[in-house]
């Protein structure tokens, strides 16, 4: 009987919530009936009715002193507005149906209060109420108690439960006396737990297999430290290298397929205002769980759809031995998939490898195929070993020729926002023509903080970023050491603009070419040509045609090949198509720093060059090897020094034309009439220097010239130092004023 009594305490304390003391506020308000304010001599008096003359006490905190004898009240005394506030110990819990703070006679709900109103020593009646724990009691608004409780002595077999469950069920809380663990019972021999909810709160452990169905709330920390098997969690799928959750299918590919097939249905995008587009409801999120996946079903991406791994490197998918078939598809036409007609909305595939496994497939195959989509990000990938592009974005058919892109399709396609971010994409293969990202037809893409990488150097064909026929494309800061004809190809017959900016470039032929006509812009970029390369006529930056603006600036490194050029502007780019501003190409290997074969301009263009005056410079007279220049803020001149030497002004020119001088005749000794010419802002402190615009005759040839300026204009004077008369025969004078 004993133990049984013990397991019955057990249980009630599993099952009844710990008592958490908290005290009630009282407030109200006092008047009288003329609706008037009570004087300070009005009070509220709460009687403590309940105890059976037992000792009150609020357990673990104090015992109640008594207020008079072994009577027991508190009052609350009103305010000169009547306003009455203050704390009790609460009789009941929250709900009025539990035991509250004060314990008489071991019972937390045997007590109630009995609340008096007084003025001027007066008391009204006693209305009994209950202090609900946490809750405020509003004196003008509280319920009273109907029936006064009625306790009966905890005697007999009425103090326990009994085997039969007649005196069952319990509404109060049992508490253990210490530590302790409660046991349900082994397999075979255990007790069933039925209840509509369970509140449990505060951190859990759960060891072993544990299910759960039903809507399960965890308000605080829940370590699992056995199994937790995911299968379907709202709108999230898991796949793992066991196939826990038993999708369909005999491989991982299968797998991933058959979990998206539950994906809710996909409605297409949304726009949010001041946001942009968003996700719209359905799709869903299928997480791959760490490890290796060998894939022998392609993987077919539905709208709406992310594929999130555990990481690089954690978490791979891997073409199985001749696969030869991509390994991840996203609205690939019919030619590869076998998927009808309808562009694929909003997909993601991120944190994981993919290995197109190469070496053991005997036709092209492409990591990531792409083709009718609209806004794909990918992001945090190893994307590698690809037998052609590791990343195809297009929509034709495969059985284009190769000069099409190694295979890729020949169809300018509907093609919408490729977000590629923070991935490796590397590329072992010597397929056709193959590429880190192949865009065919890309528009308002992104491709970002990358690195794409080619280790095998043998393939004279490829490329590290390829766009073809794409418009508002931005590669930026991107890490690019990849590709035998170019780091970075834009082909396009559009009117799109191409932005490639920002990049570290390090290849062997080129490492920007540009055969296109739409707007581009080629600038911050560093780039480093090799040592070694298997292609003419190559450059740091190449532009082969170009019929609208294209604009290289700032670009920069050195370039060592032998033969290859820095900036190389082809004779096929139309007049006043390309813009070169401030460029800066190191070339070692025999080239020039800027070659422009459509002879439109030789040398940088620089709009304008500013030098904000100021006194001489920190370093003085220059350095060794460098010439320095600045806008001298006393005299308000250029000065320069030339390899570490003095500085000195810089000449400038105020004026230049022609004079045509006097042919009448010059007596000996004498000087003929001053030809004027106006030359605005000429001062008598300028220097004039002059020539004959051809080769003089005898005369003048015989005549003394004299040059000297006055304000805001030169002069020009024959004087004949001859014994005899002359005639000057007609004659022009070039002349330059500097300063």
């Amino acid at each position: 009987m004993m133990m049984m009594k013990r397991l019955i305490r057990l249980l009630a304390l599993l099952f009844v919530p710990a008592i958490v003391q908290a005290t009630t506020t009282v407030t109200g308000t006092m008047q009288n009936l003329g609706t008037g304010a009570t004087t300070p001599n009005a009070f509220m008096r709460f009687w403590l009715r309940g105890c059976g003359g037992n000792q009150p006490r609020v357990s673990g905190t104090s015992l109640i002193a008594p207020s008079q004898g072994g009577v027991f009240y508190f009052d609350l005394a009103a305010n000169s507005s009547g306003a009455v506030s203050g704390t009790l110990y609460s009789t009941r819990d929250s709900t009025g149906l539990l035991g509250g703070d004060i314990n008489c006679g071991g019972s937390t709900t045997a007590v109630w209060y009995g609340m008096q109103a007084w003025f001027n020593g007066k008391a009204g009646p006693e209305v009994p109420v209950h202090a609900k724990s946490g809750t405020t009691l509003d004196i003008s608004q509280v319920a009273p108690i109907t029936t006064n409780p009625v306790v009966s002595s905890p005697t007999g077999d009425t103090t326990y439960a009994r085997l039969d469950g007649a005196n069952q069920p319990f509404q109060a809380n049992v508490t253990p006396t210490g530590s302790g663990t409660l046991s349900l019972g082994s397999t075979g021999n255990r007790w069933n737990v039925n209840a509509s909810a369970i509140n449990a709160s505060g951190a859990g452990t759960y060891s072993g297999n544990n299910t759960f169905s039903g809507a399960n709330t965890f308000s605080s920390t829940v370590t699992l430290t056995g199994t937790a098997t995911c299968n379907q969690f709202q709108k999230i799928r898991c796949v793992d290298t066991a196939n826990s959750a038993g999708w369909g299918g005999s491989d991982p590919g299968a797998w991933i397929n058959s979990a998206s097939a539950t994906c809710p249905s996909y409605t297409g995008p949304q726009v949010t205002p001041g946001v942009g587009p968003v996700a719209a409801p359905g799709g869903c999120t299928i997480l791959l769980a760490q490890g290796a996946y060998t894939v022998s079903t392609p993987i077919q991406f539905v709208s709406g759809m992310e594929l999130i791994g555990a990481g690089p490197e954690k978490t791979t998918l891997k073409a199985a031995n001749s696969l030869n078939h991509s390994v991840v598809l996203i609205g690939v036409n019919a030619a590869e998939t076998g998927q009808t007609a309808g562009t694929i909305y909003w997909t993601r595939v991120a944190f994981l490898s993919i290995d197109g496994n190469a070496q053991n497939q005997s036709s092209a195959v492409y990591d990531i195929h792409m083709g009718k989509v609209n806004t794909t990000y990918l992001d945090h990938l190893e994307i590698k070993n690809a037998t052609s592009h590791s990343v195809a974005v297009d929509n034709g058919s495969l059985s284009s020729p190769a000069s099409a892109g190694g295979g890729v399709g020949g169809f300018f396609i509907h093609y919408n926002n490729l977000i590629a971010a923070q991935t490796s994409f590397r590329n072992d293969s010597a397929g056709t023509a193959p590429a880190g990202i192949y865009c065919w037809g890309c528009a308002d893409s992104w491709i970002d903080h990358n690195a794409i990488d080619d280790f095998n150097q043998t393939n004279g064909s490829s490329y590290g970023v390829y766009f073809r026929d794409s418009g508002d494309v931005h590669l930026t800061n991107n890490l690019i050491s990849f590709g035998q004809v170019a780091g970075v190809r834009v082909e396009t017959s559009g009117s799109g603009q191409q932005y490639v900016r920002d990049n570290f470039i390090d290849v062997t032929d080129m490492g920007v070419q540009f055969i296109g006509i739409g707007d581009a812009e080629i600038a911050g970029n560093f780039i480093r040509l090799g040592s070694s390369g298997t292609n003419s006529a190559i450059a740091a930056i190449r532009v082969q045609t170009a019929s609208f603006r294209v604009l290289i600036d700032r670009n920069y490194g050195p370039v060592s090949l032998t033969n290859a050029n820095g900036l190389q502007i082809d004779s096929g780019a139309t007049a006043a198509a390309v813009q070169v501003g401030l460029n800066s190409f190191t070339v070692t290997g025999g080239g020039a720093e800027f070659v422009d074969n459509s002879f439109k301009s030789i040398g940088p263009k620089i709009p304008s060059l500013t030098f904000y005056e100021t006194g001489t410079p920190n370093n003085g007279a220059g350095v060794s090897g460098q010439d320095w220049c600045y806008g001298d803020s006393t005299n308000h001149v250029l000065k320069c020094s030339i390899n570490n030497g003095t500085y000195f002004n810089m000449t400038q020119s105020l004026a230049a034309g022609t004079a045509t001088m006097t042919t009448a005749a010059i007596a000996s000794g004498a000087c003929g009439t001053t030809v004027t010419v106006g030359a605005t802002g000429v001062a008598t402190t300028d220097a004039i220097t002059w020539s004959y615009n051809a080769a003089p005759a005898a005369n003048p040839a015989q005549l003394v010239v004299s040059v000297w300026p006055t304000a805001n204009n030169v002069n020009f004077q024959y004087c004949n130092p001859t014994a005899n008369s002359i005639t000057p025969t007609a004659a022009t004078l070039n002349f330059r004023v500097t300063r």
